[in-house]
């Protein structure tokens, strides 16, 4: 937690930095503007596991609300900065983990054992919330100093490409395993056995258990692109589309690998399982902006 807390330290003073910086340099320009803004979107969201596999799946919904300023020293090439708030429920599901564990000692009979297991029927629901913090590159066409609605003069387009930093606040989790079967293979008998319940092979039920995550720290690639639209001489209303893409998975040591859940007893302290090498959020959706230039 101690080093979790030292990377939020110190990427926050990198913004900051980066912010003081970046005011400055903007400021210094001739015929500078600063565009003030407001946003709302939302959309898609998914965790991408790899490898990927048909047997597993993703998908849920998230939200952002924030805003930021747009510091421009170029009538088309500026830089954003601003600061948002989150929220993404996302549920995952894996048809079904298996795992060998090999040369388990039968106490009743002079025999090693291969165990094969299968958990089926894994989901987990994740809910979280962040503060995201975005540095991103602004580029536009040049809009015209009229407006005049009827003969569409004013309509621009934007590109908008960067980093965020998400600053994960709560993560709370839902996590079920519908059955556990279990099969022992002996080897030397050339024979298999999943009737003997009272050893733990055969099908049993599964579990569902609750909880939260700690903080944690996230960056992402974000994309956004669309139209602007002058709806006055210094308002704007931007209509676009965009894509963040995680690029490390903060809860990746919260996750206990399935192979440790071999048998109905293990399921009793059920948690998120490690099923996959990694695992990237994505977020896919609309966004609404309203903009307020004021010319320095």
């Amino acid at each position: 937690m101690k080093k979790i807390k030292k990377t939020a330290n110190a990427a926050m003073k990198f913004f900051i930095i980066l912010f003081v910086f970046t005011n400055l340099n903007v400021l210094a320009q001739k015929n500078t503007s600063l565009e003030f803004s407001a946003h709302l979107g939302g959309g898609f969201d998914a965790f991408l596991f790899k490898p990927s596999s048909k047997d597993i799946s993703s998908a849920g919904y998230g939200g952002e609300i924030g805003g930021g300023f747009a510091g421009f020293f170029s009538p088309q090439v500026g830089i954003y900065i601003g600061a948002g708030f989150n929220m993404a429920n996302i549920k995952s599901k894996v048809t079904g983990l298996k795992h060998v564990t090999n040369e388990l000692i039968d106490p009743d009979h002079p025999y090693t054992y291969n165990l094969h297991t299968t958990l089926n029927g894994y989901s987990e629901l994740q809910k979280m919330m962040f503060i995201n913090i975005p540095v991103m590159f602004q580029f536009q066409t040049k809009h015209k100093q009229y407006w005049n609605w009827k003969q569409n003069k004013n309509v621009g387009f934007y590109l908008m490409g960067g980093v965020k930093l998400f600053l994960l606040v709560s993560n709370k989790y839902d996590v079920s395993v519908a059955s556990l079967y279990n099969a022992a293979y002996y080897p030397e008998l050339d024979n298999w056995a999943d009737t003997q319940t009272f050893k733990g092979f055969g099908l049993f039920d599964g579990n569902s258990t609750s909880g939260k995550l700690d903080f944690g720290l996230m960056a992402t690639l974000a994309l956004e692109t669309g139209v602007k639209w002058r709806i006055d001489k210094n308002v704007f209303l931007y209509t676009g589309v965009y894509f963040d893409y995680g690029l490390n998975d903060p809860f990746k040591d919260s996750r206990e690998p399935h192979s440790n859940f071999i048998s109905q007893k293990h399921l009793e302290n059920l948690t998120l399982l490690k099923f996959a090498d990694k695992v990237n959020l994505m977020a896919v959706g609309i966004k609404v902006r309203f903009a307020f230039l004021r010319t320095l």
